[in-house]
């Protein structure tokens, strides 16, 4: 199965731009159509329209009523900010769309249909910083039904899968593979006894044909990832999500 199409959610923020670079680069890689969300946040909407909402201001610091019209033209802001973003990437047919409602949810709404969702790592963080995982991020991790690219940076390096021989590795090495037609191991185990049947069950397996693969990395896990470079794309099987922390680049939670 191939990618032939690809939703990025973006906003205002650095990571999300950073995710963008990394879609309008996967759809060019594999010719795959591109779609961009703006979701204006209903939960802002409604609580700019609260009359016990009050805003805060640090410079001066004071507090003030929190008004619609202001808020209103900030998601206007936001908008067209990510607009100019998807505008000035160069990439394949694409499109770019408004929405209004909870944004986790209208991410998953608009995702019907796409092989693939990336994402930001968090919302509220700088560029260059080693933020947790944001909540849109995290709930999408664990609840879309096709994998999910968490970009941590440019994500235009090697593509590498967490492989433990398990079904659930199966399904991420396909996916993988729908990315890059070379794909890297990385193998959880220190144990050489363990070791080469692993490597060789991975050649073997179905969702290997026609890829070429090659040892990257072994060890105890999460240690086993720390020699990954911070332009990687690592694939790892859904039920690893406790572990996002410590992975050091952009991750592909598989389907």
């Amino acid at each position: 199965m191939t990618l032939r199409r690809i939703l990025v959610g973006i906003d205002a923020s650095p990571f999300s731009r950073m995710a963008l670079r990394s879609a309008v680069a996967l759809a060019e890689r594999v010719d795959a159509a591109l779609d961009a969300v703006f979701v204006e946040d209903i939960n802002i909407v409604r609580l700019a329209a609260h009359p016990m909402a009050q805003g805060f201001s640090l410079t001066p610091p004071h507090s003030h009523d929190m008004d619609e019209a202001l808020v209103a033209a900030m998601l206007e802001l936001q908008s067209a900010a990510a607009r100019k973003a998807f505008d000035e990437a160069q990439g394949p047919a694409r499109s770019f769309i408004v929405r209004r409602g909870r944004v986790e949810a209208e991410l998953l709404d608009a995702a019907q249909g796409a092989d693939l969702i990336c994402l930001g790592w968090s919302g509220r963080a700088a560029a260059g910083s080693r933020p947790r995982l944001g909540a849109v991020a995290r709930i999408l991790a664990a609840r879309a039904a096709v994998p999910v690219l968490l970009s941590r940076g440019p994500a235009a390096g090697p593509v590498v899968v967490l492989w433990d021989g398990t079904e659930a590795a199966g399904r991420a090495l396909a996916a993988a593979g729908r990315l890059s037609a070379q794909v890297g191991l990385v193998i959880p185990e220190n144990d050489p006894l363990r070791l080469i049947p692993l490597e060789a069950a991975a050649r073997l397996c179905p969702a290997a044909r026609n890829l070429e693969l090659t040892h990257v990395s072994a060890g105890t896990f999460p240690g086993c990832l720390n020699r990954l470079p911070a332009e990687a794309i690592l694939v790892v099987p859904a039920g690893t999500d406790w572990a996002i922390e410590t992975i050091p680049c952009s991750v592909v939670i598989s389907r």
